[in-house]
């Protein structure tokens, strides 16, 4: 098992139990996005709701996108390598 250093460290990998584990330390529910691919509506296995240990699932959650830094083929599988936190953001006009 890997540590937060070695986690975070530039082209380490990071699966869903390092989500598990933001979500425990934090406090709070993620929320995990993968978007639709080529129009699509199912949704994906990867867009779930986790909840840490001692966390109450109906507190408000952050959302974070799986992503992937190379190109995304029309077929086969999609190297999903990082995740995008989403922060709301009010609009100032």
């Amino acid at each position: 098992m890997m540590n937060c250093r070695e986690v975070a460290g530039l082209g380490q990998y990071c699966d869903i139990s390092a989500v598990l584990a933001v979500s425990s330390v934090l406090g709070i529910p993620v929320q995990t996005f993968w978007p639709p691919l080529r129009g699509l509506c199912l949704q994906d296995p990867l867009t779930q709701l986790v909840v840490g240990h001692d966390v109450q699932s109906h507190t408000k959650a952050i959302t974070i996108m799986w992503s992937t830094c190379g190109s995304v083929r029309s077929t086969g599988p999609v190297d999903i390598n990082h995740f995008v936190p989403f922060a709301a953001q009010k609009c100032v006009t």
